[in-house]
Protein backbone atom coordinates (compact mmCIF):
# COMPACT_ATOMS: atom_id res chain seq x y z
CA UNK A 1 0.00 0.00 0.00
CA UNK A 2 1.33 3.61 -1.23
CA UNK A 3 0.56 6.28 1.22
CA UNK A 4 1.37 10.17 0.80
CA UNK A 5 3.05 10.90 3.80
CA UNK A 6 2.82 14.70 4.40
CA UNK A 7 5.73 16.65 4.89
CA UNK A 8 8.34 14.68 3.29
CA UNK A 9 10.03 14.28 -0.01
CA UNK A 10 9.04 10.57 -0.84
CA UNK A 11 6.27 7.82 -0.75
CA UNK A 12 5.58 5.92 2.44
CA UNK A 13 4.83 2.61 1.93
CA UNK A 14 3.60 -0.65 4.02
CA UNK A 15 4.23 -4.07 2.88
CA UNK A 16 1.80 -7.03 4.27
CA UNK A 17 3.71 -10.57 3.48
CA UNK A 18 3.23 -13.85 4.47
CA UNK A 19 6.32 -16.17 5.57
CA UNK A 20 6.58 -20.10 7.24
CA UNK A 21 9.57 -19.23 9.58
CA UNK A 22 7.20 -20.31 12.80
CA UNK A 23 6.81 -23.91 10.71
CA UNK A 24 3.30 -22.28 9.46
CA UNK A 25 2.54 -19.29 7.51
CA UNK A 26 2.31 -16.63 9.28
CA UNK A 27 1.40 -12.92 8.32
CA UNK A 28 4.00 -9.93 8.53
CA UNK A 29 4.54 -6.30 7.99
CA UNK A 30 7.75 -3.52 7.33
CA UNK A 31 7.15 -0.14 6.45
CA UNK A 32 9.69 2.69 5.21
CA UNK A 33 11.54 4.52 7.77
CA UNK A 34 12.89 7.04 5.06
CA UNK A 35 13.28 6.89 0.86
CA UNK A 36 14.95 3.46 0.53
CA UNK A 37 15.04 1.91 4.31
CA UNK A 38 12.77 -0.09 5.75
CA UNK A 39 11.80 -1.37 9.60
CA UNK A 40 12.36 -4.95 10.64
CA UNK A 41 9.71 -6.94 9.72
CA UNK A 42 7.00 -7.88 12.59
CA UNK A 43 4.12 -9.68 13.00
CA UNK A 44 0.63 -8.79 12.87
CA UNK A 45 -0.12 -11.27 15.89
CA UNK A 46 -4.48 -10.52 15.45
CA UNK A 47 -4.33 -11.57 11.84
CA UNK A 48 -2.18 -14.94 12.64
CA UNK A 49 -3.02 -18.84 14.17
CA UNK A 50 -1.87 -21.61 15.10
CA UNK A 51 -2.79 -22.74 11.21
CA UNK A 52 -1.54 -21.44 7.99
CA UNK A 53 -2.51 -17.33 6.88
CA UNK A 54 -1.54 -16.24 3.85
CA UNK A 55 -2.02 -14.01 0.88
CA UNK A 56 -3.02 -10.60 2.62
CA UNK A 57 -4.03 -7.55 0.96
CA UNK A 58 -5.59 -4.28 2.42
CA UNK A 59 -9.00 -3.30 1.21
CA UNK A 60 -8.43 0.33 -0.79
CA UNK A 61 -9.24 2.31 2.09
CA UNK A 62 -7.31 0.54 4.19
CA UNK A 63 -9.82 -0.53 7.32
CA UNK A 64 -9.74 -3.96 6.40
CA UNK A 65 -7.31 -6.86 5.83
CA UNK A 66 -8.54 -9.68 3.74
CA UNK A 67 -6.27 -12.99 3.72
CA UNK A 68 -7.02 -16.83 3.37
CA UNK A 69 -6.40 -19.56 6.01
CA UNK A 70 -6.89 -23.46 6.85
CA UNK A 71 -8.03 -22.87 10.00
CA UNK A 72 -11.66 -24.35 9.64
CA UNK A 73 -9.86 -26.92 7.08
CA UNK A 74 -9.91 -25.73 3.87
CA UNK A 75 -8.54 -22.48 2.81
CA UNK A 76 -11.14 -19.50 2.96
CA UNK A 77 -10.76 -15.96 2.28
CA UNK A 78 -11.39 -13.85 5.67
CA UNK A 79 -11.96 -10.19 6.60
CA UNK A 80 -10.44 -8.25 9.59
CA UNK A 81 -11.56 -4.75 10.72
CA UNK A 82 -8.26 -3.10 11.57
CA UNK A 83 -9.99 -0.65 13.89
CA UNK A 84 -7.94 1.95 12.51
CA UNK A 85 -7.58 5.02 14.49
CA UNK A 86 -4.62 6.78 13.33
CA UNK A 87 -1.65 5.73 11.70
CA UNK A 88 -1.99 2.42 9.57
CA UNK A 89 1.25 0.92 11.29
CA UNK A 90 -0.14 1.50 15.03
CA UNK A 91 -2.80 -0.54 13.97
CA UNK A 92 -0.87 -3.32 12.59
CA UNK A 93 1.14 -3.50 15.85
CA UNK A 94 -1.74 -3.37 17.88
CA UNK A 95 -1.97 -6.91 19.47
CA UNK A 96 -5.47 -6.33 20.28
CA UNK A 97 -7.70 -9.11 19.29
CA UNK A 98 -9.90 -7.93 16.23
CA UNK A 99 -12.98 -8.92 14.87
CA UNK A 100 -12.31 -11.62 11.68
CA UNK A 101 -15.33 -12.75 9.53
CA UNK A 102 -15.23 -15.64 6.81
CA UNK A 103 -16.38 -13.96 3.35
CA UNK A 104 -19.09 -17.12 3.03
CA UNK A 105 -20.01 -16.28 -0.39
CA UNK A 106 -16.71 -16.42 -1.45
CA UNK A 107 -15.73 -19.55 0.05
CA UNK A 108 -16.77 -23.13 -0.98
CA UNK A 109 -16.09 -26.70 0.69
CA UNK A 110 -12.75 -26.54 -1.81
CA UNK A 111 -9.79 -24.09 -1.24
CA UNK A 112 -10.34 -19.94 -2.22
CA UNK A 113 -6.42 -18.31 -2.18
CA UNK A 114 -4.42 -15.42 -3.36
CA UNK A 115 -7.15 -12.53 -2.71
CA UNK A 116 -5.91 -9.07 -4.26
CA UNK A 117 -8.39 -5.96 -4.36
CA UNK A 118 -8.38 -3.15 -6.96
CA UNK A 119 -10.80 -0.83 -6.15
CA UNK A 120 -14.69 -2.43 -6.17
CA UNK A 121 -12.91 -5.56 -7.80
CA UNK A 122 -11.66 -8.64 -5.47
CA UNK A 123 -10.03 -11.49 -8.24
CA UNK A 124 -8.88 -15.00 -6.13
CA UNK A 125 -7.92 -18.37 -7.01
CA UNK A 126 -9.83 -21.53 -6.47
CA UNK A 127 -10.15 -25.21 -7.09
CA UNK A 128 -13.87 -25.60 -6.60
CA UNK A 129 -15.36 -28.57 -8.67
CA UNK A 130 -17.17 -26.02 -11.08
CA UNK A 131 -14.10 -24.91 -12.71
CA UNK A 132 -11.83 -25.40 -15.78
CA UNK A 133 -9.24 -27.83 -13.58
CA UNK A 134 -6.87 -27.33 -11.17
CA UNK A 135 -7.24 -23.86 -9.78
CA UNK A 136 -8.82 -21.55 -11.87
CA UNK A 137 -9.68 -17.33 -11.26
CA UNK A 138 -12.54 -15.58 -10.45
CA UNK A 139 -13.87 -12.58 -9.67
CA UNK A 140 -16.14 -10.72 -7.52
CA UNK A 141 -17.40 -7.63 -7.14
CA UNK A 142 -18.30 -5.17 -4.39
CA UNK A 143 -21.81 -3.89 -4.22
CA UNK A 144 -24.10 -2.17 -1.93
CA UNK A 145 -21.65 -2.99 0.34
CA UNK A 146 -21.08 -6.53 0.15
CA UNK A 147 -19.36 -9.10 -2.17
CA UNK A 148 -20.88 -10.30 -5.42
CA UNK A 149 -20.67 -14.00 -6.11
CA UNK A 150 -18.10 -15.32 -6.87
CA UNK A 151 -17.69 -15.67 -11.00
CA UNK A 152 -15.23 -17.74 -13.21
CA UNK A 153 -13.18 -15.90 -15.80
CA UNK A 154 -14.06 -18.09 -18.45
CA UNK A 155 -11.79 -20.77 -20.33
CA UNK A 156 -10.39 -17.65 -22.26
CA UNK A 157 -7.85 -17.37 -19.15
CA UNK A 158 -8.38 -20.87 -17.37
CA UNK A 159 -7.63 -23.77 -18.51
CA UNK A 160 -7.17 -27.47 -17.14
CA UNK A 161 -4.07 -26.64 -15.50
CA UNK A 162 -3.69 -24.40 -11.97
CA UNK A 163 -3.88 -20.90 -12.93
CA UNK A 164 -3.01 -18.82 -9.43
CA UNK A 165 -2.00 -15.45 -7.84
CA UNK A 166 -3.48 -12.97 -9.91
CA UNK A 167 -2.77 -9.30 -9.35
CA UNK A 168 -4.54 -6.71 -10.83
CA UNK A 169 -2.98 -3.05 -12.20
CA UNK A 170 -5.24 0.22 -13.59
CA UNK A 171 -3.42 2.03 -16.01
CA UNK A 172 -4.08 5.87 -15.88
CA UNK A 173 -4.88 6.07 -19.71
CA UNK A 174 -8.60 7.40 -21.09
CA UNK A 175 -8.38 5.45 -24.33
CA UNK A 176 -8.00 2.12 -21.84
CA UNK A 177 -10.87 -0.43 -21.99
CA UNK A 178 -9.26 -3.08 -20.44
CA UNK A 179 -7.52 -3.63 -16.90
CA UNK A 180 -3.65 -5.45 -16.81
CA UNK A 181 -4.31 -8.72 -14.69
CA UNK A 182 -0.72 -10.88 -14.00
CA UNK A 183 -1.15 -14.49 -12.38
CA UNK A 184 0.90 -17.54 -12.77
CA UNK A 185 -0.13 -20.78 -14.40
CA UNK A 186 1.72 -24.60 -14.67
CA UNK A 187 -0.45 -24.92 -18.42
CA UNK A 188 1.78 -26.51 -20.62
CA UNK A 189 3.89 -24.01 -23.51
CA UNK A 190 5.69 -22.58 -20.75
CA UNK A 191 9.47 -22.39 -19.31
CA UNK A 192 8.94 -24.98 -16.56
CA UNK A 193 6.76 -25.16 -13.09
CA UNK A 194 4.57 -21.90 -12.54
CA UNK A 195 5.50 -19.21 -15.24
CA UNK A 196 4.22 -15.65 -14.88
CA UNK A 197 1.18 -14.41 -17.87
CA UNK A 198 -0.90 -11.32 -18.40
CA UNK A 199 -3.90 -10.67 -19.89
CA UNK A 200 -6.22 -7.73 -20.15
CA UNK A 201 -9.72 -8.12 -18.61
CA UNK A 202 -12.23 -5.13 -18.88
CA UNK A 203 -12.61 -2.25 -16.52
CA UNK A 204 -15.86 -3.29 -14.81
CA UNK A 205 -17.04 0.08 -13.87
CA UNK A 206 -17.63 0.83 -17.15
CA UNK A 207 -20.07 -1.67 -17.34
CA UNK A 208 -23.42 -2.06 -15.71
CA UNK A 209 -23.36 -5.84 -16.46
CA UNK A 210 -20.77 -8.42 -15.84
CA UNK A 211 -18.92 -9.72 -18.56
CA UNK A 212 -18.89 -13.40 -20.05
CA UNK A 213 -15.65 -14.28 -20.85
CA UNK A 214 -16.46 -16.70 -22.84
Amino acid sequence: MRLNKPLTPYYYYVALYATDLSGNLDIRFTHNLTDGVFCDPADVSFLNSSFNDAYPVFSPDTSYVYFCSDREGNYDIYRADLNKNGRLTRALEDPTPRTIIKIDNLCSESNEKCPFIMGDVMVFASDRPEGYGGYDLYYSLFENGTWSDPVNFGSRINTPYNEFRPVLKYFYFEDFTNDFMLFSSDRPGGKGGFDLYYVGIPRFKIYENYVDFD
